[in-house]
């Protein structure tokens, strides 16, 4: 980990009790996320990424499942959910798509 005037800056790690990595932040700015984020489980396995632009989750995201198949994933503007959200069963198959528009769902189909 690197500071500058007392802010956390560029990239850094939170590892797990077992020494696998928690979680990963690309780029810190003043202490502020700023880039790709990703988490891991306990065995090192991907469970989520998003993306932030000064702190706020700003452009697409994934989360999986334990199984490692993808669970959701969607778009953020300036931190509100903006564009197609879609979700998936355990086995990978597309269970509905919700439509947001600056935070506000505007549409969704099973």
């Amino acid at each position: 980990m690197e500071f500058s005037d007392g802010k956390l800056k560029g990239k850094y790690l939170i590892y797990h009790p077992n020494g696998k990595i928690y979680y990963e932040d690309q780029e810190t700015i003043y202490g502020l996320s700023n880039g790709n984020v990703s988490e891991y489980n306990t065995n090192g396995q991907l469970i989520s990424q998003y993306h932030y632009y000064y702190d706020n989750q700003d452009g697409p995201y994934k989360e999986y499942h334990e199984n490692g198949k993808l669970k959701e994933e969607g778009t953020f503007y300036n931190g509100y959910a903006h564009g197609d959200r879609i979700y998936y069963d355990i086995s990978g198959k597309r269970t509905e798509k919700r439509t947001y528009y600056y935070g506000i769902l505007i549409n969704s189909t099973k």
